[in-house]
């Protein structure tokens, strides 16, 4: 029987496993995968139009793909950062004011 609880993941760490999700964006709970789900705008909950807003393009149509890909980027050099893996160590740049180290 799968575990009950529906998180997966530490909240302080990346996420390294996710439930996957059908082309509507349902969740499946019986089928957990590997890494961080990638962002995918069209399986985020959006208002509805309704009527003749139906038809009308916005601008908003024309970015999703552009946040799409902005999120997944910003996602990248965030853990680009925390592995250290841009040849500076991890978290380069923080201050000891902010750094909590386990000691």
């Amino acid at each position: 029987m799968p575990d009950p609880s529906p998180i997966l993941n530490n909240p302080y760490e990346e996420p390294v496993l996710h439930y996957a999700t059908n082309a509507e964006g349902e969740i499946d709970y019986e089928h957990v995968q590997q890494g961080r789900r990638a962002y995918r705008r069209e399986l985020a909950p959006l208002p509805q139009k309704q009527g003749a807003q139906r038809e009308l393009l916005t601008a908003d149509d024309f970015a999703d793909e552009a946040a799409s890909h902005l999120i997944n980027l910003i996602r990248r050099e965030v853990k680009a950062w925390r592995d250290g893996s841009g040849g500076k160590g991890p978290y380069n740049g923080l201050t000891e004011v902010t750094r909590v180290t386990g000691d």
